[in-house]
């Protein structure tokens, strides 16, 4: 018997993610020592899959990484949270990316990443993507954008994107995705800089008409937007310690939320707290929620929360 289709198909970065908790900010010329380490799996579109995984979901991954002992570190990972990587292809002219991330004591983070360029013509040049209720997407692999977009019209799955930066790949997923869920610094770029959390910022020009957009605003919450209505949601309050992974985990859980059929506000409801208890744990991955940790949060009275918003 066949295995059931997954709920969610990732595609985008997998990384390798070494976090150090640091006093401040190195200043010029700088030699700072970290007061902690943690070297795990990193990545929006992996951290989204490895959420999806945690809280229940059938999860799959499709994305590069290198010939070397950085991608076989990934696989095990993906082993380990039941995560279907037959679409994770290994290429040997490809360096798995890597990215170092500075964790402050206000649990604000500095990233800086090395992700090479696409491998050479001669590289396999899409995955055999698998069949899943909901796609989602970084805009990581823009050399597989137009295939993507092709599996999700002939499958009819709904297309997420997980809008972090604006640049030329996110565009065009934009303009075919379903769901355009953003960062703050995304829509900000969008919009010629104004706040999206404006009364009058056109929100439906982050995506194609009729689709739904979110926008997460960290400590302020999210707003979102569909043809029918629109509205704000505020941020749970927590005690952040590191708020590097929030964003994957907020994607993970509303592409699972969008696979399950549930609806909008609950999404919306569940990825927000996802997103909150990514932030009380140092590291992306590491921190991601089970659906029993996801449960109790949500059960708890608004007023026996911390006073610390994330």
């Amino acid at each position: 018997m066949s295995a059931p289709p997954l709920h969610v198909l990732c595609v985008g970065l997998v990384c390798i993610d070494i976090t150090l908790e640091v006093p401040r900010h190195p200043a010029p010329d700088e030699k700072l020592r970290a007061t902690s380490r943690l070297v795990s799996p990193g990545g929006p579109a992996a951290c989204a899959a490895a959420q999806i995984a945690r809280l229940g979901g059938r999860a799959g991954f499709a994305g590069r990484g290198g010939d070397d002992p950085f991608a076989r570190l990934l696989r095990a990972a993906f082993i380990a949270e039941g995560i279907d990587s037959a679409g994770f292809l290994v290429t040997p002219d490809f360096a798995t990316p890597l990215a170092a991330i500075l964790v402050k004591p206000d649990a604000t983070r500095s990233v800086i990443s090395h992700r090479p360029a696409a491998p050479s013509a001669a590289a396999p040049e899409t995955p055999d993507f698998p069949s899943a209720r909901v796609l989602l997407a970084d805009g990581h692999r823009p050399e597989w954008n137009a295939a993507l977009v092709a599996h999700a019209r002939a499958t009819g799955a709904p297309l997420v994107l997980d809008a972090g930066s604006l640049n030329d790949s996110t565009r065009e997923l934009a303009a075919a995705a379903d769901h355009v869920v953003a960062s703050e610094a995304y829509a900000r770029a969008a919009l010629s800089g104004r706040d999206p959390s404006d009364p009058g910022a056109d929100l439906a020009s982050l995506a194609r008409p009729g689709a739904t957009v979110a926008v997460t605003l960290g400590a302020r919450g999210l707003v979102w937007h569909t043809p029918l209505a629109g509205g704000r949601l505020p941020a749970h309050r927590v005690h952040a310690v590191d708020t590097n992974g929030a964003g994957d985990s907020f994607h993970g859980a509303y592409a699972l939320g969008l696979a399950l059929g549930l609806p909008l506000a609950e999404i919306l409801r569940q990825a927000s707290a996802t997103a909150a208890l990514a932030c009380t744990r140092p590291g992306a991955w590491p921190a991601l929620a089970t659906a029993t940790e996801l449960a109790a949060f949500l059960a708890i009275p608004p007023a026996d929360m911390p006073a610390v918003t994330t």
